[in-house]
C-alpha cells in the first residue's frame, strides 16, 4: 500500500492522556468538508471521543505486564490506532474504505509506528464475501457496506476474524468496534476469538440494527456475545456519562445512540 501525498492530507497533531501520548494524523482537509465529524473534530479540537480513547489507553495500561493489543474494527483514519500504537502497545487494524486506509498507513509511517501496527485493508464478516462500498459526501467514518453479489461499484473484501486473527497472536487485547451496522456479521465470525482470549474491555456502539441482532442471534443467553463478556472476561457495560444499562444482561437488548464501554468496573 502506497502512503499518499501530503497533497492529500491535512497533518494535525493531536494527542491523549492529557497530552502524554502524542502522534501526527492525516486527516481530510478542512476545505474539503468530506469528513466533518472526525476530521473535522480533530481539526478544530485536536482529538476525536478523546473520553473513549483516554479510557481505551487507561485500559491497556492497566494490564501492561500481559502485553495487550487493541484490536480496531473499522479503524477509519486511526483515532484509536494511532493513539494506542504511539502510547506503545500493539495494534491490529481493519479498514475497508481504500482512502482511508491509504491514509492512516501515511499515519503509521509519518510516526514510526510499522513495527506496532498491522493494518488490514479489508472488512470483517461472518463469511468470506464481497461487500459493496458505501459512500458519504461529509461522513467517511458512517458509510454502510452491504453484502453483495453484484460486480458493479466498487468491491470489498470481506473476511471472519476468526480466518484471520489467532488466538494465540492475540492472547489479551481491548475490542473496538464501529462498523456503522456491521457488529452482528463481525461478531458471528469471531466467535473462536471471543471465547479463547481474554478481553480486558470493549467500545462498540448501539443502535437499532445492533439491538435487532442481539436478540436474533442470543447475545445476552448463555454462551451469546453479551453473555460471555460479562460472565467469561468479567466486564460491565456501561455509558459514556456512567449510567446502568438497565435489562442489558438480563434478557434485554440495549439500544442507545452513544457507544456502550464495557470495562472492569461498573462506572459510577
Amino acid at each position: 500500500m502506497v502512503a499518499l501525498s501530503d497533497e492529500l492530507c491535512q497533518w494535525v497533531n493531536t494527542s491523549a492522556l492529557a497530552g502524554t501520548v502524542k502522534w501526527s494524523m492525516c486527516v481530510y482537509p478542512a476545505h474539503s468538508s468530506r469528513d466533518i465529524h472526525v476530521s473535522g473534530d480533530i481539526i478544530k479540537w485536536g482529538a476525536w471521543e478523546p473520553q473513549f480513547v483516554n479510557g481505551m489507553l487507561r485500559a491497556l495500561q492497566v494490564h501492561a505486564d500481559q502485553k495487550p493489543a487493541l484490536l480496531d474494527l473499522g479503524a477509519n483514519i486511526g483515532a484509536f490506532t494511532l493513539a494506542a500504537a504511539s502510547a506503545g502497545f500493539r495494534v491490529y487494524a481493519f479498514e475497508p474504505v481504500p482512502r482511508n486506509a491509504d491514509m492512516l498507513m501515511s499515519s503509521i509511517r509519518r510516526n514510526g509506528l510499522e513495527h506496532l501496527v498491522t493494518l488490514y485493508p479489508f472488512a470483517v464478516s461472518a463469511e468470506v464475501g464481497t461487500f459493496k462500498m458505501g459512500v458519504s459526501n461529509m461522513n467517511q467514518g458512517g458509510v454502510h457496506h452491504e453484502p453483495s453479489r453484484e460486480s458493479r461499484g466498487v468491491q470489498l473484501a470481506a473476511v471472519p476474524l476468526d480466518r484471520v486473527m489467532r488466538p494465540a497472536e492475540l492472547p489479551v487485547f481491548y475490542l473496538k468496534m464501529d462498523l456503522e451496522d456491521g457488529e452482528c456479521r463481525a461478531v458471528r465470525g469471531m466467535q473462536r476469538l471471543v471465547a479463547t482470549t481474554d478481553i480486558i474491555g470493549v467500545n462498540m456502539e448501539t443502535h437499532a440494527r445492533t439491538k435487532e441482532c442481539c436478540v436474533v442471534d442470543g447475545w445476552t443467553e448463555s454462551g451469546g456475545f453479551w453473555h460471555l463478556l460479562s460472565t467469561r472476561h468479567k466486564l460491565v457495560p456501561n455509558t459514556p456519562v456512567g449510567g446502568k444499562l438497565r435489562g442489558m444482561l438480563a434478557g434485554g437488548c440495549y439500544e442507545s445512540r452513544y457507544d456502550v464501554v464495557w470495562t472492569r468496573t461498573r462506572a459510577e
